[in-house]
């Protein structure tokens, strides 16, 4: 038997139906095999809420292996359907990638190649992320997350877009603190942002994607790297959000006052949007996308941005 763990990836209601692709960005850039490796880890969420649950990849999917290089194939696209489901679902917070393992088992009868192909967690753990430990907590998070949504999408829902968008910008700039430790449990999701309020970029930009996915608001999570003032370079994560047909970037740490101050002083509202709905031409100055987000699986398809910044 053959293992290949998963290498770690850096409504009207306020619900989101991610199972009908309508914000699943990166769903759409995978392959066959990818697509339905995607579908069948997001039809058995709850069944891998249990933490060990084995999820058979079953025969559509393992019929690969008896095509040219299939072994390589299947790797990558089992690699790459989880990178997607990951950046396209924030609600997906409690699963450690670096836990899981496929597993492909081959029988052999007279010429006859038989394959059995499984998803399992690495030996002596579960799925779950550190901090979590059961399918009841996982819920629990999930619906205190979940409420929170809906009373912010109750406030906002009858603004236009482009105030939606900002309202939730403004909520997280104010409301949030960057983890300066860099340690916390749950720094990079979701629920470190909206319960805990302490997170590290990547937390901020879940988070964002989070809010404005449920006002059917086309928006995306964006890895890369950002230049400070310094000239400085490091990993950083932000989002891009599509209003009236074009794309535009939203940079929700950076935006955060007491980020780009380093006091508890406020700053005047021109820097408290200095990365909001911006264009190529400024955002590119210190920002630069990353299309390869793990050693394993496909490179990212990003959309093209408007060249100029959001007329307000």
């Amino acid at each position: 038997m053959k293992l290949y763990p998963i290498h770690l990836i850096m409504g009207k209601s306020g619900d989101v139906n991610y199972s009908n692709h309508v914000y699943t960005f990166y769903y759409r850039q995978l392959d066959t095999y990818g697509k339905k490796i995607y579908d069948l880890i997001e039809a058995n969420l709850e069944n891998i809420k249990s933490g060990t649950y084995t999820l058979v990849l079953g025969d559509e999917i393992s019929n690969v292996l008896y095509t040219e290089n299939g072994e390589e194939k299947l790797k990558e696209a089992f690699q790459s359907a989880w990178n997607m489901i990951m950046i396209d679902r924030p609600d997906i917070f409690y699963i450690d990638v670096s836990k899981i393992y496929l597993n492909i088992q081959t029988t052999t009868l007279g010429q006859q190649v038989k394959y059995y192909v499984y998803m399992s967690p690495k030996e002596g753990t579960t799925y779950f992320s550190e901090g979590f430990s059961s399918k009841t907590q996982v819920n629990q998070y999930l619906e205190q997350t979940e409420a929170l949504k809906k009373q912010i999408f109750t406030l906002i829902k009858d603004l236009p877009k482009e105030e939606q968008v900002l309202k939730i910008h403004d909520l997280l700039i104010t409301n949030l603190e960057y983890d300066e430790t860099l340690e916390r449990l749950n720094n990079n999701n979701i629920y470190g942002a909206l319960i805990q309020k302490n997170v590290v970029c990547e937390g901020y930009a879940k988070a964002f994607k989070y809010l404005v996915d449920s006002l059917e608001i086309p928006c995306i999570l964006v890895y890369g790297y950002g230049t400070d003032k310094q000239g400085n370079q490091e990993s950083h994560s932000w989002n891009y959000v599509q209003i009236e047909n074009k794309w535009y970037a939203v940079d929700v740490t950076w935006d955060d006052p007491i980020i780009r101050s380093n006091t508890s002083i406020s700053l005047p509202d021109e820097e408290k949007y200095r990365y909001f709905l911006k264009g190529a031409d400024s955002f590119f100055k210190d920002h630069k996308e990353n299309v390869k987000i793990a050693e394993k699986g496909q490179e990212l398809a990003y959309p093209t941005l408007s060249e100029q910044d959001y007329n307000h």
